[in-house]
Formats: structure tokens, C-alpha cells, sequence
């Protein structure tokens, strides 16, 4: 049996969790995959008068892209404490959004990277700094200075949040 349940639900957060992958690194690319994975689910359509998990896909498409995608990595796990995970998650410069929108939606699916917020330290004492691209150039910011970088610098940071245009 295949259920089909479709729901026009608007949001302006969608989850992007990480995905740690063997080596214990993350694509940030391939989190949204957790959106579209196999789930089981209550079933309300049975004969009988007692609810049954069904197995179903469920599939989170947008229906409208922003002007400005703010990307915010969850970095935190949460067990009988919290902790900080310091996994590096490595990030594209082109974000292509096409395969994670309906049909209809209206726009540009590419993104090119404009700024990151990264964070030093731990859960509870660190420094947050930034990563701004300006002219096509990459600049380091933080509390006491500004400084020029390499694009590959910004792309091996230990990003927090990723902001796209």
C-alpha cells in the first residue's frame, strides 16, 4: 500500500542536520537527505479501529528560495549533556538548490557564498569571528582586525552559519 499525504505547510526554518560520515566528516550538501528518508508513521487508513506504523517516504520540497539563504549548522548534540561537535563540514562556494524544490518554484535554484560565522572553543567560552566575501575578495573578521583570505581558508573554517546569494 502506498500512502500519499501532500501539505502545503509554510516555514521560514527547514532542518539541515549533519550528517557525519565515516571518517567523521560532514557534506553539508547531502544533510538535506535527511528530510527525504524513509520514516514510519502513524496510519490512519487501515480497517481497523487501532492505529498502525506504516512505513512511508516523506519528502520536504521548497516552494520559494530566498534572495539571501542563511544556512545554520547544527553543531550542538544533545544527550545527558550538551556538547559542541567540532566536526569539520565541508561546504560548497556554488550551492545549487534545484533538486530540493518543487516544480513550481519560482527563481534561481544557484547560490554563491557570501559570508561565514565560525566559532572557536567550546560550548560554554569561545570567540566568533567571520568570513565576508567583498568584490570577489575574502576577508577574515574579527574583534581587533580585518584581514585578506583565500577562498580556501573560508572553505576549511569550522563553519556555524553559511550565508548564500
Amino acid at each position: 500500500m502506498t500512502l500519499l499525504y501532500i501539505t502545503n505547510t509554510a516555514t521560514n526554518t527547514l532542518p539541515f542536520p549533519m550528517q557525519m560520515q565515516a571518517e567523521g566528516a560532514a557534506r553539508c550538501q547531502y544533510s538535506y537527505q535527511y528530510s527525504q528518508m524513509p520514516v514510519k508513521m502513524l496510519s490512519d487508513n487501515n480497517s481497523s479501529s487501532d492505529p498502525i506504523l506504516s512505513p512511508v517516504s516523506k519528502l520536504l520540497l521548497i516552494s520559494k528560495l530566498p534572495p539571501v539563504l542563511v544556512l545554520h549548522l547544527k553543531r550542538f548534540s544533545i544527550g545527558y549533556t550538551v556538547t559542541k561537535k567540532n566536526t569539520h563540514v565541508s561546504f560548497p562556494y556554488n550551492l545549487d538548490m534545484a533538486k530540493y524544490c518543487s516544480k513550481n518554484c519560482p527563481g534561481s535554484f544557484h547560490y554563491k557564498l557570501k559570508g561565514v560565522v565560525s566559532h572557536s572553543g567550546s560550548l560554554h567560552c569561545g570567540h566568533y569571528i567571520a568570513y565576508v566575501n567583498s568584490n570577489n575578495c575574502w576577508y577574515y573578521a574579527g574583534d581587533s582586525h580585518v584581514n585578506k583570505v583565500s577562498l580556501d581558508t573560508v572553505l576549511s573554517c569550522q563553519a556555524y552559519m553559511l550565508f548564500y546569494e
